[in-house]
């Protein structure tokens, strides 16, 4: 934005310097060489910016996240038992106990499934 100023201001000032060499050759060497460096100047701002904003980058994040989100539930559910614990009686007698391991994910609070 204030190379654009600065520029405009450069072309206004130009004729009255070029007014003495070039007399009525003024208007129209000004009106091309103008329509030359705003030409590069939109071009330059065109590449800083090649989508115009219409490239939504935040409808992919959040996609992306959604996805990694869910696959992060599926993995962390996946062996879950469905009772408490499991007792499996050995040959001696001895209880073994096979408790329930909590999701190692500390973003999630449980089957919650955030959503936006």
């Amino acid at each position: 934005r204030h190379a654009l100023r600065s520029l405009t201001v450069w072309l206004w000032t130009l004729p009255f310097v070029m007014a003495k060499d070039l007399g009525l050759l003024t208007g129209p060497v000004v009106a091309v060489l103008s329509w030359i460096l705003f030409g590069v100047y939109e071009i330059g701002s065109r590449i800083e910016d090649p989508f115009q904003g219409t490239l939504r980058l935040s409808i992919y994040c959040d996609a992306i996240r959604r996805d990694v989100l869910t696959d992060s539930i599926a993995r962390d559910t996946a062996f879950e038992l469905e009772e408490e614990s499991k007792v499996s009686v050995r040959e001696e007698g001895e209880e073994d106990a096979i408790f329930e391991l909590d999701s190692e994910s500390e973003e999630y609070g449980g089957d919650d499934v955030p959503v936006k």
